[in-house]
């Protein structure tokens, strides 16, 4: 029986839910893909933003680019609606060879990402604030001039 492309996200929802949970290891979420097949890849931002939440921008641009740097398809708006994830749909053969990476951009200069987490087709990246105010304290003691 094929399953729709919802049941399949569902169920690889909760089977990273499981992995993630340690109720199952990692390596028993392997994909088996064949040539013909597309895969889903999904991209995902994670927001460490506590109290800065307001600042978010709108919409931030996810590019899923080949080991050369060239746009694979087009660009996916990840967004407060679409609880910052996006999926596309790739040959197999672009999976299978794991070059590729996904970028942001639109981020704005309020945040910087972390390096993306990639289980199987999930890749997660992290935004935190970036603070240009960083304060620093400098303490200066008295000082003793001999010859004053």
């Amino acid at each position: 029986m094929r399953l729709y492309p919802v049941k399949r996200r569902i169920t690889a929802w909760l089977l990273i839910l499981a992995m993630m949970l340690g109720m199952l290891p990692v390596e028993e979420l392997a994909t088996t893909v064949y040539a013909g097949d597309t895969v889903e890849l999904t991209v995902r931002l994670e927001w460490e933003d506590y109290g800065y939440d307001g600042q978010r921008p709108g919409s931030v641009t996810a590019l899923l680019r080949d080991k050369s740097g060239d746009t694979i398809g087009d660009s996916i708006a990840l967004t407060d609606s679409n609880n910052w994830t996006g999926t596309k749909s790739v040959d197999a053969e672009i999976y299978e060879s794991g070059e590729y990476s996904w970028s942001l951009s639109s981020l704005g200069s309020e945040y910087v990402q972390t390096e993306p987490e990639t289980i199987e087709t999930f890749t997660t990246f992290t935004i935190v604030p970036f603070s240009t105010s960083s304060e620093v304290k400098v303490e200066v003691g008295p000082y003793k001039v001999d010859g004053a």
